[in-house]
């Protein structure tokens, strides 16, 4: 099964898809989580892209095209590898080089250009807890000219680290300094993405969501581009592609079942009738009765 995302799949790519707790940037998390803190850094807000700035701009080139929205989210734990990828294309043989910038504000213009951020991919600094914004700017370089386009925000909030601890209910907590812990949340550790629900136990199994299931193995981890052994088929994106939502009929209709179900189990059974001795058979006319054995 496939479960380490290769190029790591932001969970902002999800919430295209399915309503994810988490995903808003105004998602407000369980007071148990606490306040995420943002790091106050001066990130130049004045700069301007220093892509070619005495190029011109040719409009007859293709305006690049970015193959995936990396619009959203993601809660990463501090330490952990997170990468951003956002490839561009054109259909006119141009060259598509790229400029990632970073900001300390949700906007993709006025952020400062990152030294070396110069592929489709970038993988984040997660070594500081808290929020920072991140975006690319993709050229299209033709003889004449160039032709730009920029990425919408990513946003990645860095929470502090913890352990893995099952409580007295047996499900498990992801357990931070001061004994915290994150609640109704899609967070990513090491590569894998986890969720956690109300009461801060981690979801394993299929998980309904709206329209869609997404599925999670026995360690919390949501499963990508893989059959599970129930045969659930999940697709790139992380969707069981097998399994439909049951309409409200047939939730009704299961309800019912059940009720059934449970009220014929507190039905006590009747009792057995008590066996009765078989009556003796008259003895034929003309025949002596059987003599009972002398005492």
């Amino acid at each position: 099964m496939k479960t380490r995302l290769y190029k790591m799949l932001a969970v902002a790519g999800l919430c295209g898809a399915l309503v994810l707790p988490g995903c808003s940037f105004n998602e407000v998390v369980d007071d148990v989580m606490g306040e995420v803190g943002v790091e106050s850094v001066d990130h130049n807000a004045d700069a301007d892209h220093p892509v070619q700035t005495d190029a011109k701009v040719d409009d007859s080139l293709d305006k690049p095209e970015f193959a995936a929205d990396i619009a959203g989210t993601t809660y990463v734990v501090q330490g952990s590898p997170h990468t951003i990828t956002s490839e561009a294309k054109v259909s006119d043989g141009g060259q598509v080089t790229y400029q990632w910038y970073i900001n300390n504000v949700n906007s993709n213009s006025g952020g400062t250009p990152i030294d070396g951020a110069q592929r489709e991919s970038y993988s984040v600094d997660t070594s500081q807890t808290g929020t920072e914004y991140y975006y690319v700017v993709a050229v299209n370089h033709g003889s004449a000219g160039i032709r730009m386009s920029t990425s919408n925000v990513h946003e990645v909030i860095v929470i502090e680290s913890g352990t893995w601890e099952q409580d007295e209910m047996g499900g498990y907590r992801y357990i931070q300094p001061g004994g915290k812990y994150p609640v109704n949340l899609f967070f990513v550790i090491d590569g894998y993405i986890y969720l956690v629900e109300g009461e801060g136990h981690r979801v394993t199994g299929l998980w309904e969501n709206g329209p869609v299931y997404i599925y999670f193995d026995e360690d919390g981890h949501m499963l990508f581009d893989t059959v599970t052994k129930e045969g659930y088929e999940i697709d790139a994106s992380g969707i069981v592609t097998n399994k439909q939502v049951p309409t409200e009929e047939e939730k009704q209709a299961a309800a019912e079942q059940a009720a059934e179900q449970a009220s014929a189990e507190q039905v006590p059974a009747e009792p057995a009738p008590e066996e009765q001795p078989a009556a003796e058979e008259p003895a034929p006319e003309g025949q002596p009765a059987a003599e009972e054995p002398a005492p």
